[in-house]
């Protein structure tokens, strides 16, 4: 059911796309946080359309983008085919087998969550094995607390070419999300409708999990930032308001 709604332009419509400089303080973020250098190898697992990873090599890091989407992939060797420094593989986080080979690991816009918690440790422990000694993980996942306030219910938007409405409720006994996207093309198309289900993690658990995997310093960075702060995401952003929890994680 999952892997459908990430499989055509549909995603695109339902999901939307950062701006320019949304997606700048993204990657400004990302940099600073895993203290990126040119020439450091970052790995994007869970790539998604490739948007972040072309941000990132257009930076002179070398990255290699995997997905195990075709529709994905398929968009981010668009952008590979037009920046240095960018491989886009087909390829599922949960069967990579990489050892020692990159500076950081990125997994942005909630990557996990889409199988069973069993599924998302086994992506996590690849992730390990993937970094080289004192190498940074990044993970970016919902902060459950604001989402239970905010997510749940009916959205609309407006985009380009259709309306996309959300309808989202939560099941507590599973822990997880069950959202139904519809896009209302605003042409004489018919309305099409794509379900979608999430497992969400309170930050107590995945730090737990990320420190019996092996990383140690797990710091967590939230969007509800000090006017001052001049970051999109910062630990003191990290509260009950914050609709991200982004976390930082060291391999020993």
């Amino acid at each position: 059911m999952n892997h459908h709604y990430f499989s055509d332009e549909d995603y695109i419509i339902l999901e939307g796309e950062p701006s320019p400089e949304t997606l700048k303080r993204i990657t400004d973020f990302i940099c600073w946080t895993l203290e990126l250098r040119p020439g450091h190898r970052v790995l994007d697992a869970g790539c998604g359309t490739g948007i972040i990873a072309s941000a990132l090599a257009e930076r002179d890091y070398v990255v290699t983008a995997i997905d195990s989407s075709d529709f994905m992939v398929n968009r981010c060797r668009a952008f590979a085919s037009k920046t240095a420094n960018l491989t886009c593989l087909k390829q599922d986080y949960h069967t990579m087998s990489y050892h020692n080979q990159f500076e950081a690991v990125v997994s942005w816009n909630h990557s996990l969550g889409y199988t069973t918690r069993a599924d998302d440790r086994n992506a996590l422990e690849q992730m390990y094995k993937a970094l080289v000694p004192g190498g940074k993980l990044l993970l970016d996942l919902h902060n459950l607390s604001a989402y239970l306030k905010y997510f749940i219910g009916r959205h609309w938007e407006e985009r380009e070419t259709a309306f996309a409405l959300r309808d989202a409720e939560y099941d507590f006994s599973e822990r997880k999300f069950i959202c139904r996207g519809i896009v209302a093309p605003k042409g004489s198309e018919p309305t099409r409708e794509q379900t979608l289900t999430f497992l969400e993690y309170e930050p107590d658990e995945i730090a737990s999990v990320l420190q019996d995997i092996g990383f140690a310093d797990v710091t967590f960075f939230g969007d509800d930032c000090p006017q001052d702060c001049g970051r999109m995401f910062c630990p003191e952003g990290y509260s009950e308001e914050s609709t991200a929890m982004v976390i930082r994680a060291v391999k020993k």
